[in-house]
């Protein structure tokens, strides 16, 4: 019972972390039409792919134990 909690856990950091990294990539867009052009956007690209990999993180072996 407690592997499921930690299972909870660990899943809802790696989304909240992916959603920071959401936010960071929107803001990071729109300074890039104003502030950096060619870095703004390719930072917020970076940050598009991380947070991806954050959403879609794989769960530990424990998770999958019955």
């Amino acid at each position: 019972m407690m592997a499921n909690l930690n299972c909870y856990a660990a899943r809802g950091i790696n989304i909240i972390i992916g959603l920071f990294f959401v936010f960071m990539a929107i803001l990071l867009f729109f300074t890039g039409f104003s502030f950096l052009p060619i870095i703004g956007f390719f930072l917020a690209f970076a940050a598009v792919y991380i947070s991806y990999l954050f959403m879609v993180a794989p769960r530990d072996r424990i998770c999958f134990l019955p």
